[in-house]
């Protein structure tokens, strides 16, 4: 049995779909983690927050570029360009800020509160972003779009941070370990990075 591509406009069309419910998961639980997190001192719920705010600012670019590519295909490499930018500046403002913050609190010695609501906050981006960034970045490479896996990188990045603060604040909770919450985030951070460099670079 062979298996075909589908038609570029059933992907961009699947592109701006997954683009949309990005961007109304972070309208519902962006700003409910960084709230959460400010109030609970929880490092790594802020930079689930801060990194849902830079996957809906992503995911925005991205609808604006793949329907402009609908309407005009001659200009879709622009948009591209556009949009690439874009979502590696979210990238590179989740790594710096998760960095920065991380080596300021293992420097004073502060990690999260024992709350309950971090936990659950952080648990429910745990269950939404692991399969989000997976289809966002298979559709990014079958339309050869770096910006889209970008994007998706961007809520595996999230997830990854969602999984690091409900490890850290339970085992804060449970065993006092204040260090790991700012440890992981200290962990993610370089990965963010490192797919901000890859989303800059030119096109081979």
């Amino acid at each position: 049995m062979t298996h075909t591509q589908p038609d570029r406009s059933v992907l961009i069309a699947l592109a701006l779909r997954l683009s949309w419910l990005s961007v109304a998961w972070a309208v519902l639980s962006g700003a409910a983690s960084l709230a959460v997190g400010v109030l609970d001192h929880s490092l790594v719920v802020v930079g689930v927050g801060l990194n849902l705010l830079g996957d809906m600012a992503g995911s925005l670019v991205l609808i604006w570029r793949f329907g402009h590519e609908r309407k005009r295909f001659h200009r879709a490499e622009d948009a591209e360009r556009v949009a690439r930018l874009i979502v590696g500046a979210c990238l590179t403002i989740v790594s710096a800020f998760l960095a920065v913050e991380a080596v300021r609190r293992l420097t004073a010695g502060t990690g999260a509160a024992h709350a309950v609501a971090p936990i659950v906050v952080a648990a429910a981006s745990l269950v939404v972003l692991p399969p989000l960034a997976r289809a966002k970045r298979h559709a990014g490479t079958m339309l050869g779009s770096r910006a889209l896996r970008g994007d998706g990188t961007l809520s595996g990045v999230g997830a990854a941070v969602a999984l690091s603060a409900v490890a850290g604040l339970l085992a804060n909770r449970t065993l006092g370990w204040w260090w790991v919450d700012p440890t992981a985030a200290l962990v993610v951070a370089p990965v963010a990075g490192l797919e901000a460099r890859a989303v800059f670079a030119p096109a081979p």
